[in-house]
């Protein structure tokens, strides 16, 4: 969960920080989700639009049996966001509990508007009361309450609490719409930002020549915002000395933990050299989850640890590679397709995507490069992740090293400004918390309104150069 704290910078400074703020999380729509305009007097052909866009989820009380939110600020668009087919602007309401079997409940009053144009007022409420995806992920599919013989609209509604999705591609590209070249290991977003390029990973534990052929491959942003990541191959370190694939190295400078020391626990006799390294997760009890290149037997459980496999440094296998696809169909059911990208969620669901592509029975053609939920859900698809660099169309898939996911849903401690340093070139400010990304914002008056200085970013400082240096600096942290 995002926090909000406060610090005026000026002559005669002070600190002032506030607890969680309740302004809610923020949601997107992913994958599925879609809108129909049907027409039951035509009796044309139904025809579903993709529909993209985001809402706030806010807590409105919990219950015995429910728990309330109110969903505000929902903006939809179906097809494009520049040119969309259809609009959905409005609010509404979400209950999720029961006595005996979980259920759910959405009232969403709202404005539809159309490529004519022609807006009007739709009320939508939900036809599956049954939740198939476990909370904070929601899948529910809502119809037009009002009689229509003309039109009548539905929506599947699939969204997840995220604000960006970050992420590595193994292959690099040049956008269409602008020379902005993206190399392969380059940490992007969703939004069409590079937040970290492979060249700045690579420097930060001494490689300052790497061939082309080196990228980074796993990694996350651990608490503090600390970048952990590994490499696709060998390569020495003028500071490090040998640094191997499967080891896992920090953006600080250092060498996080060997390759041998991340399997240890599973007591794997005689010691390998190296099983590679394809994903990581950093929890917030510091336990590290990863899938391996290599399948290698564990003597110490007495099992074959394989490439699906997610894995723990403690010994765990936390899911297997078949534990991890239940929830979809593959045509074959016998194959390991790997793990190359994981984020856990603090429920536990689980967002990955497979070093293999497989077919689905009835999802159809599941890329390696698509982001899946071990719920059943497709995220997103490889395409989409990268449209917003202007990726090239005649190029099959990017692929997915690995992902990042920046979400209020996820609970951290407070972080705490240091005092800040009064320059004549502006105000230098540094923070320290557990939180891995951060966002400053600054306003010149204690009530707005605020602007943000910066993207979403695991630095824990900032230099604001501003003339006067009187300003009130605000602190969001996920």
């Amino acid at each position: 969960m995002k926090a909000w704290f406060l610090l005026m910078a000026s002559m005669m400074s002070g600190v002032c920080s506030f607890g969680q703020t309740n302004t809610g999380w923020r949601y997107m729509l992913l994958d599925a989700s879609q809108i129909t305009d049907d027409c039951p007097i035509c009796g044309r052909p139904t025809i579903a639009y993709p529909l993209r866009g985001t809402f706030d989820l806010v807590l409105v009380g919990t219950g015995p049996l429910f728990t309330a939110y109110r969903l505000t600020n929902i903006s939809f668009y179906a097809a494009s966001k520049a040119q969309p087919l259809y609009t959905v602007t409005g609010s509404g309401s979400y209950r999720v509990g029961g006595e005996v079997a979980v259920r759910q409940e959405v009232l969403l009053q709202t404005e539809v508007c159309n490529t004519t144009p022609s807006c009007r007022d739709v009320t939508f409420t939900n036809e599956n009361v049954f939740p198939t995806v476990a909370f904070p992920l929601i899948d529910v599919s809502v119809t037009q309450t009002q009689a229509s013989l003309v039109s009548v609209y539905s929506m599947r509604i699939v969204a997840a609490p995220v604000r960006e999705i970050w992420f590595a591609v193994p292959n690099g590209f040049t956008a269409t719409n602008s020379s902005v070249e993206v190399r392969a290991g380059d940490v992007l977003s969703h939004t069409g930002r590079i937040v970290r390029t492979n060249s700045f990973l690579m420097q930060s534990v001494g490689i300052t020549n790497p061939s082309p052929a080196l990228r980074v491959d796993a990694f996350d942003v651990a608490p503090g915002g600390e970048i952990f990541f590994s490499l696709n191959d060998d390569v020495t370190s003028p500071t490090l000395g040998p640094l191997f694939e499967g080891d896992l190295l920090s953006d600080r400078g250092r060498i996080v933990q060997r390759n041998q020391q991340l399997t240890a626990a599973f007591g794997i006799q005689p010691v390998v050299p190296d099983v590679g390294l394809d994903a990581i997760f950093v929890a917030a009890d510091a336990e590290i989850l990863f899938s391996i290149r290599t399948n290698i037997f564990s003597e110490g459980r007495g099992v074959m640890l394989r490439r699906g496999d997610v894995l723990s440094n403690r010994g765990n296998i936390v899911k297997s590679h078949q534990q991890l696809l239940a929830r979809y169909h593959p045509v074959n059911l016998s194959s390991d397709y790997g793990v190359d990208a994981l984020y856990v969620w603090p429920n536990g669901e689980i967002w990955f995507s497979t070093e293999m592509g497989f077919e689905d029975s009835q999802l159809g053609t599941i890329s390696n490069g698509d982001l899946l939920s071990s719920e059943g859900v497709i995220v997103f698809r490889n395409a989409e992740l990268v449209s917003a660099f202007a990726a090239p169309q005649n190029t099959v898939g990017f692929g997915l090293a690995d992902v990042f996911v920046v979400s209020d849903a996820v609970v951290n401690s407070p972080p705490r400004f240091l005092f800040p340093r009064i320059e004549m070139g502006g105000v230098s400010l540094q923070w320290i918390g557990t939180n891995r990304v951060f966002q400053l914002e600054r306003a010149s008056d204690v009530i707005g309104p605020w602007q943000p200085l910066g993207e979403i970013d695991p630095a824990s400082s900032f230099h604001d150069s501003v003339a006067s240096p009187d300003g009130f600096y605000r602190l969001r942290a996920w």
